[in-house]
């Protein structure tokens, strides 16, 4: 059958207002949160800015999955099966206020280029830094130091209200430019570079380990570069199914510690995160829809689970929980099919990050996380797609 000229601009149209839609509701909203960890927090009120749009973007994502012409009931449905199991969660659970609209934007992407959101994220982190640790450094604001709870190690803020979040925000930035750079590479005096910024963030801040996972993720890069995992069956299996090893791994640790035990040490090199992980599974358990926790982030109280794994499962219960596994198991599959190093890298380096670390599942954090849409539901989008396709064809 032909088509009109004219239809052609059309569809060429409505593509792009459906793209629209889902950047009207991400980027702000995304924006908003990022900007909660700042010193511009007290000035221009981000946490109410992320609430109201939170409820303009479910709209706007909404009319996108009604809009989207080949999503169709599958996509409807799974976006309200979802919706249902967050909403059951967030009954009663102070915690996750916006892991609703997460999980909204992650099944609104449908055949999206997931490139695209990591890009337009990796900027809005740089800019974020720019407006941060830039103006700290050359004095434009006051670079406030702090103390460690143990009165030993002065940290500076560098423009955050914590001093780790400048680190963490960087490594993203590295995760996040290896993986769109992964076709050309990165030079060696790229990577000097981009590893002296790394060793000036950590000198103001004193965050070891986002900074030796920056060195790490550069020597990954390099050494991967030659490997094809899908000759492999045992790498394969890595890959794949890592993440199921790293939440184990968190978990069997964090049960088993015992205060002067055999893993004791670690946890002294992990500044009690095991003793915390240890405590919080304890007191709170593990609920198939999660428990409200009151996080203490100050003080002798101090009751904060910086491990991804534990924190989740506490948190946001067994069925985000495996959500998340099989999410990345879905993105693990498809680095295999693709043999993607610089997904590899990626993977291998937020995996090992969030064992200690609770960015993991923040989108402004981690834009992989829309890559579970990829796994997931792309493939059956695509799938219904193409079929109609091949039925116009045949008009």
């Amino acid at each position: 059958m032909k088509v009109d000229v004219r239809h052609k601009r059309y569809l060429k149209y409505q593509l792009t207002m459906q793209d629209l839609l889902f950047w009207i509701a991400y980027i702000p909203w995304m924006f908003s949160w990022m900007l909660t960890y700042t010193w511009l927090k007290p000035i221009i009120h981000p946490y109410g800015i992320g609430k109201i749009w939170t409820l303009i973007g479910i709209i706007l994502l909404f009319l996108r999955a009604i809009y989207v012409r080949n999503s169709g009931f599958f996509m409807v449905s799974l976006i309200g099966i979802m919706l249902f199991i967050t909403f059951l969660v967030r009954l009663g659970n102070d915690n996750v206020n916006f892991i609703l609209y997460t999980i909204i934007l992650i099944l609104s992407v449908g055949d999206m280029e997931v490139d695209d959101i990591v890009k337009v994220t990796f900027y809005l982190q740089v800019i974020l830094l720019c407006v941060t640790v830039l103006p700290a450094a050359i004095g434009i604001i006051h670079n406030e130091a702090q103390y460690s709870e143990n009165g030993v190690r002065l940290r500076h803020l560098l423009g955050f209200r914590y001093c780790t979040d400048s680190a963490n925000f960087y490594l993203s930035i590295i995760l996040e430019y290896i993986y769109l750079y992964r076709k050309k590479g990165i030079g060696i005096i790229k990577t000097i570079i981009f590893i002296s910024i790394g060793y000036y963030i950590y000198a103001q801040t004193d965050t070891k380990e986002a900074f030796l996972l920056v060195i790490l993720a550069f020597i990954m890069e390099r050494l991967l570069r030659p490997f094809d995992f899908r000759r492999s069956y045992t790498l394969r299996a890595i890959i794949k199914y890592q993440y199921w090893g790293y939440a184990l791994v968190s978990i069997i640790s964090s049960i088993l510690y015992v205060k002067n035990g055999a893993l004791e040490k670690i946890n002294v090199a992990l500044n009690s995160r095991l003793d915390l992980a240890h405590r919080g599974l304890m007191k709170w358990g593990v609920k198939i829809f999660g428990v409200s926790v009151k996080w203490i982030s100050k003080g002798s109280t101090y009751n904060y689970i910086d491990s991804s794994f534990i924190n989740v499962l506490i948190c946001y219960g067994i069925l985000l929980f495996l959500f998340l596994l099989i999410g990345y198991t879905t993105i693990g599959s498809k680095a295999i099919e693709k043999n993607d190093q610089g997904l590899y890298v990626v993977l291998i380096i937020w995996g090992i990050h969030a064992m200690i670390n609770p960015q993991i599942y923040l989108v402004w954090y981690n834009p992989f996380l829309f890559m579970f849409n990829m796994g997931c539901i792309t493939k059956e989008i695509k799938k219904h797609y193409w079929i109609k396709k091949e039925k116009e064809k045949t008009i």
